[in-house]
């Protein structure tokens, strides 16, 4: 069994190939660990994959999985980011979630959000997790999974125009300790 260090190390040296073999010479790698066979990679500063989609993000992840495999004969999940792209989407959703709850209050009925990566439901489920007044759970499989925000006590009180400011973290995967819901 590898060490964790061992485990980092091969990660990083995975990408830190992968940059060369792209000949990007000022790309910083980020590792940041998310739990014990779990790595987040940003990659800072890389043209290459400026405009790269979640889906090519995700494949390139899986290959250093692979990769890391093939060395260590161990199982590591790496989450790959491209100039913290995916940190800011977080925080954009996190405050949206507020905006969205208001008006799920405002209508006194359930609002359904489009699709998202689990990092970005795990985001509007933290967001809201501790709000009395609203609760969120994921609906739908795969690339159609998306969020409810459900309002509990039926819609906003006369002068009541919005959901008090709270800071919210992300996390890693998706949903865990949220309620969730297949319809």
């Amino acid at each position: 069994m590898a060490t964790q260090e061992e485990r980092r190390e091969a990660v990083l040296a995975y990408f830190r190939g992968f940059v060369a073999a792209l000949e990007e010479p000022h790309v910083e790698v980020r590792l940041t660990q998310e739990a014990e066979r779990e790595f987040h990679i940003d990659l800072r500063g890389i043209e290459a994959l400026r405009d790269a989609d979640a889906a090519t993000l995700r494949s390139l992840g899986y290959l250093a999985e692979i990769a890391v495999r093939r060395r260590l004969g161990e199982v590591v999940h790496v989450h790959l980011d491209v100039n913290s792209r995916r940190e800011r989407r977080a925080e954009e959703l996190r405050r949206r979630a507020r905006e969205w709850a208001t008006e799920a209050l405002r209508r006194g009925e359930p609002l359904e959000l489009e699709p998202m990566e689990p990092y970005e439901r795990k985001a509007i489920h933290e967001a809201l997790g501790e709000d009395p007044r609203v609760r969120t759970y994921s609906k739908g499989r795969g690339k159609n999974r998306r969020v409810i925000i459900e309002p509990l006590s039926g819609a906003l009180a006369p002068g009541e125009d919005e959901l008090p400011v709270r800071p919210a973290e992300v996390g890693p995967h998706d949903d865990e300790g949220h309620e969730q819901e297949d319809r």
